[in-house]
């Protein structure tokens, strides 16, 4: 009786794996005819506070049918840099890894080391960068998507297949010593303003004493 419990155990297992992978190959062979690959050449990057940035990466598309790509970023990278936006570009079906078409996107850094200021947040400032180095990390994002779509709207298509390539962001602080020139400037206006007011006064002055010697 134990033998015979043991063998009904295995035909069951192994008719669930035969549905399973059926189930996956039915799911799988209908996108098979176009998709999108991705290549790089680093993982990280290194870029300044509060600045626009570039990137390029390589995608192909192996598969027999044309399709286009563009590139988005992973929620994880979204929440901390404004996005700005990708090309979308045209894959020609068979299109290897070795003659892959770059695609640029572009993104923006965000403040994210404080300023030590004496009024508001931009006067009399100064940044001593004496904190650990801000690193944010996520994915990049490849998509297939339409010529007609931007890359935001495919990146919450759940129809599109996409790939992904693993980012790192470093934001590097720029040590800045305290700026003095609005001060200057102000020191500046507040003089000359105080010049041309003795101006005038002298030339009223005078020309009232002008005005008594004819009397």
């Amino acid at each position: 009786m134990v033998h015979k419990i043991k063998m009904k155990k295995k035909k069951v297992t192994f008719v669930e794996k035969i549905l399973f992978l059926s189930l996956v190959l039915t799911l799988i062979l209908p996108l098979a005819t176009a998709g999108v690959g991705v290549k790089w050449s680093k993982e990280s990057s290194l870029v300044s506070e509060n600045s626009k940035v570039c990137m390029s990466y390589d995608v192909y598309n192996p598969w027999p049918q044309d399709t286009y790509a563009t590139i988005s970023l992973s929620p994880e990278l979204m929440e901390i840099i404004d996005y700005i936006g990708s090309d979308i570009v045209f894959l020609p079906n068979e299109t290897s890894s070795t003659n892959a078409i770059p695609v640029e996107f572009c993104f923006k850094t965000p403040k994210v080391y404080e300023k030590d200021c004496w009024v508001g947040d931009v006067f009399f400032c100064k940044q001593d960068c004496l904190e650990e180095m801000k690193t944010y990390e996520g994915e990049v994002l490849v998509m297939e998507t339409s010529p007609d779509q931007s890359s935001q709207s495919a990146q919450g298509s759940a129809t599109k297949m996409s790939v992904s390539a693993p980012l790192r962001i470093r934001v590097q602080c720029e040590a800045q010593n305290r700026n003095f020139s609005a001060l200057y400037v102000l020191v500046g206006l507040i003089a000359l303003i105080l010049l041309i007011i003795n101006l005038v006064k002298n030339k009223k002055s005078k020309q009232n004493k002008k005005i008594k010697k004819k009397k």
